[in-house]
This record gives C-alpha cells, structure tokens and sequence, in this order.
C-alpha cells in the first residue's frame, strides 16, 4: 500500500513539472512576467532562447542568461510577484462589489 501511494506521488509530481515545461515552452508570457524575479529583459531572454531551442526540463531554464537558480525555484514553485497578487485581489474585490440594479 505504501508503495503505491509513493508512485502515485511521484506520478503525480512528474506531471506537475511537466505542466510547468509545457507551459513555459508554448507560451503564457503573461503568467511568467508575473513570476518574481522574471521581468521584461529576463522574460525577452525566455523568448529568445525558446525560437532555437526545445525546453524539455525545468533546468534547460539555467542555459537562459540571468536566470540562476534562485529564480528557476521561483519559477519552479510559481512565486508571484507582490504587483500581479495585487492586480488579482483588486479585479476580484471589484467584480464582487458590483450591484446588480433593477
């Protein structure tokens, strides 16, 4: 039994990871220039590097000049920055606030 909830972890966390690299790979700019640490010239270097090369793993994201191992765990673990939290708390408060009038 334990075995097996092992595996399914492991399963799962693979899946997780691979989610991640496709997302990277295939697009989603807006959600990586949210990540802390990725701002516009780290994002451009992301881009760039994506038109020749294949990103298969998280760490093919260390071959990407300025990205080190402090912000591919803030890539790998989604940290967001303070202004993209900020922006989704006040769009969230203002569709919630709205009343609906007769």
């Amino acid at each position: 039994m334990f075995k097996k909830i092992i595996s399914i972890l492991l399963i799962s966390s693979l899946s997780l990871t691979a989610m991640s690299v496709n997302t990277i790979q295939n697009g989603a700019q807006e959600e990586l220039s949210c990540i802390k640490g990725v701002g516009q010239k780290r994002l451009d270097n992301i881009i760039n590097y994506k038109k020749s090369h294949t990103i298969t793993a998280m760490e093919d994201l260390l071959n990407i000049k300025g990205i080190g191992k402090k912000v591919l765990e803030n890539i790998k673990n989604d940290v967001k920055k303070k202004s993209c939290q900020v922006n989704k708390k006040a769009s969230t408060t203002k569709k919630s606030t709205r009343v609906k009038k007769d």
